[in-house]
């Protein structure tokens, strides 16, 4: 890292998943193009060391985990576990 960290906003039907698995697709070979947003922190940095660029699909800022941007900035700056 450090890494940057894309929010794609807008309405519903405003393409942003559609834009996000383009993006995807044309940077990781891995196969899951969005996936759900993890349970738990070990979980969201396991899937997020295992792409070259994690995609989250159906996320709203009300739903968010309490773990998910303090994890996100930890993995866009080099952290992890061990």
């Amino acid at each position: 890292g450090p890494y940057p960290i894309c929010v794609l906003r807008g309405a519903q039907g405003s393409g942003k998943s559609t834009l996000s698995s383009m993006i995807k697709r044309l940077v990781d070979p891995n196969q899951a193009a969005l996936r759900p947003v993890p349970r738990v922190e070990f979980e969201f940095i396991m899937q997020c060391e295992k792409c070259l660029l994690p995609a989250f699909d159906n996320l709203s800022a009300g739903e968010l985990p309490h773990y998910f941007s303090d994890a996100a900035c930890r993995v866009s700056t080099g952290g992890g576990y061990s």
